[in-house]
């Protein structure tokens, strides 16, 4: 999962420009490493981090790899 952030202007903005980041780095790993797009996936958000990062904002993107289970 490409998590987008953006502190960049108005709420709208941001979401536009969050979405774009996510889907550049979202490309980036499936041509750089082969990724199946279907596992690959993005999400835009605004300049709010995620609260384990005790960060007041957000300006750039996140990965989160999951790992699937091996049952």
């Amino acid at each position: 999962m490409i998590e987008g952030y953006s502190t960049a202007g108005d709420p709208g903005s941001q979401l536009a420009d969050s979405r774009t980041r996510a889907i550049l780095v979202s490309h980036y790993l499936h041509t750089r490493f082969q990724l199946d797009t279907q596992n690959i996936g993005t999400v835009p958000l605004r300049a709010v981090p995620p609260p384990t990062v005790h960060k007041a904002s957000w300006d750039g993107v996140c990965i989160v790899l999951l790992k699937a289970s091996s049952r």
